[in-house]
């Protein structure tokens, strides 16, 4: 029976490292206005949002090239999270492609975040 218990936890350990491996913690809050925008409305401090220069009032167009509307973690819960990419317009009017690398293996500058400046 210990042997059965020690083998579910590593089990759920390591599923656990993978989540968060595959999406890590973006550090975003988002709200949704009454024309149906979603906009940034808080971002933690040292948190990757902060790092790449995601700010407070930025307009999410993009989640995982779809819809941010179809976006569960930002419908239900206002999240930015789970996320492989995400289309920014920022509040000086450029827009900005924000991607998560899957790989630990990537040529991003050893970084597993980039970001493209599309406008």
């Amino acid at each position: 029976m210990l042997q059965l218990l020690v083998i579910l936890s590593i089990i759920f350990v390591l599923y656990i490292i993978i989540l968060n491996y595959k999406y890590p913690y973006v550090g975003a809050r988002i709200i949704e206005t009454n024309n149906e925008q979603m906009l940034i409305s808080e971002i933690e401090p040292k948190t990757w949002a902060e790092k790449v220069g995601i700010h407070v009032g930025d307009t999410i167009i993009e989640i995982n090239n779809k819809d941010p509307q179809l976006h569960n973690p930002a419908v239900s819960y206002g999240l930015l999270e789970q996320i492989n990419s995400v289309k920014v317009l920022k509040t000086n009017g450029i827009t900005n492609e924000y991607i998560v690398h899957s790989t630990l293996f990537s040529n991003h500058d050893a970084s597993i975040f980039s970001w493209t400046q599309l406008s």
